[in-house]
């Protein structure tokens, strides 16, 4: 039972340093692809609107 708070704080840490890895590495690149997608799709309906 001693070894829960231990094992409870290990398990916390490693998700809080996950997040913030996935935060610096990973969510840049999502928002650029979202915003790339959202652009085209945009530009799209522009250009089909005028054609």
């Amino acid at each position: 039972m001693k070894k829960i708070p231990a094992l409870w704080k290990k398990l916390s840490d490693g998700v809080k340093k996950s997040y913030a890895t996935f935060q610096r590495t990973a969510w840049p690149a999502i928002k650029t692809v979202v915003k790339t997608i959202s652009a085209l799709i945009t530009a799209w309906d522009i250009w089909k609107f005028f054609n």
